[in-house]
């Protein structure tokens, strides 16, 4: 298999899962404004909130340099159909359309339907149409969109090379966004305690459906909403396919199965540092992450995170060919 196309594929998937990540946070963060608003009577927390999305997506300081102050109108536009920011939702599927166009013949046509469908919808929408017919309605047609790419993939496509630099990149997008969102709030979980306040429960509830993590952290953790188990679940759970040390597992999966195929033992690589992240996730306890420890330890989990890609692309991507 040519380079081209494994990093091309590698990158679809990765900015499709994006899009649908990056809809998924703007669609909770506007609801829980409007809510502590309307709630708790809150009419400062709103926009600290708002600024700790942008913070979260990398875009604080793009989106200062052409907003004044933040308002749902504006970020909305800026986040869902902006092209001058790279990782709007319109850029990140109008850049997962060009790789799939690239390598046409490598997916199937369910595919690449799906996603031209994805993008032909977005170039339809305006800043006033999209007021209009409601955000959060939008920001559901965008998961859907790339739920619905995902599961054609899925069924589609052959589970071969192509497949797995695809589901690297879907999962090594997915681990960086759930440990930023975590890192978010990591500041506040020694404050948090047990609850105390019902905004601050309010949070924490929003966390969870910013990874779309709610109902599973009820099932799976039946004593109901703390930080520390939320925490914890989206840090360390191996059962739900959002958390960082799932999402750290499948991308080390993937590239082992690359290197199967490649026929190649590597001893220094991308799957090295994944398969030892992974290690370090499975066998951490949460207890050591107390005292204001977690955001350090999240610092070097997006660090390594950023190896892993760096690597993935060094190795894969800057040869001619990856495969005869």
């Amino acid at each position: 298999m040519l380079s081209r196309v494994a990093e091309s594929v590698y990158w679809m998937g990765r900015y499709v899962e994006r899009a649908e990540n990056t809809a998924r946070l703007l669609d909770v963060s506007l609801r829980f404004t409007r809510e502590l608003a309307a709630s708790y009577h809150d009419g400062s927390g709103g926009d600290s909130d708002l600024r700790l999305m942008l913070q979260v997506l990398g875009a604080e300081e793009r989106y200062a340099a052409h907003h004044g102050r933040i308002a749902e109108p504006e970020l909305a536009a800026f986040v869902i159909l902006d092209p001058d920011n790279p990782d709007s939702v319109v850029s990140c599927i109008s850049t997962a359309r060009d790789n799939a166009r690239a390598v046409r013949e490598s997916i199937s046509t369910e595919m690449w339907e799906e996603l031209n469908r994805a993008y032909l919808a977005l170039h339809r929408v305006t800043p006033s149409l999209l007021l209009i017919d409601g955000i959060h309605d939008f920001c559901r047609q965008i998961r859907l969109a790339s739920q619905l790419f995902q599961g054609v993939t899925d069924a589609t496509m052959p589970h071969d090379e192509p497949w797995h630099f695809l589901q690297t990149g879907i999962h090594l997008e997915r681990a960086g966004m759930t440990a930023r969102i975590l890192a978010s709030r990591a500041g506040h979980l020694e404050q948090a305690g047990m609850l105390v306040r019902p905004e601050e429960a309010h949070r924490w509830f929003s966390l969870l459906r910013s990874v779309s993590a709610y109902e599973a952290y009820l099932r799976l953790r039946p004593g109901g909403v703390q930080p520390v188990g939320v925490a914890e679940f989206l840090l360390l759970s191996r059962d739900f396919p959002r958390s960082v040390a799932f999402g750290v597992q499948r991308v080390f999966g993937e590239i082992e199965a690359i290197d199967r195929i490649l026929g190649i033992n590597r001893r220094q690589g991308p799957g090295n540092t994944a398969g030892a992240l992974a290690a370090r996730l499975r066998y951490t306890s949460f207890d050591d992450l107390a005292g204001g420890a977690l955001l350090p330890f999240l610092t070097a989990v997006l660090q390594q995170l950023d190896q892993i890609g760096n690597g993935v692309r060094r190795v894969y991507f800057e040869s001619a060919v990856v495969a005869g």
